[in-house]
């Protein structure tokens, strides 16, 4: 069990990590959002089954990483 001073020498190494992860994860968000801004920002004419296929893989990817099963 760590002492009291090591866990207090611990903490912002701790808070350091949590807020790096935390920013990752709000790039990863804000990645997702742009891969799904693509495919919405297509014309009528240049869309085809190619990017509905994509967006699937990104809402299969997505409901892996949250654990949530698909229908």
């Amino acid at each position: 069990m760590p002492t009291a001073t090591q866990s207090a020498t611990q903490k912002p190494a701790l808070l350091d990590a949590l807020i790096t992860k935390r920013s990752r994860i709000d790039e990863l968000i804000a990645q997702v959002q742009k891969k799904a801004d693509q495919h919405f920002d297509l014309a009528p004419g240049d869309c085809h089954w190619g990017h509905a296929g994509d967006l699937d893989h990104l809402i299969e990817y997505l409901e892996y990483a949250l654990g949530i099963e698909r229908e």
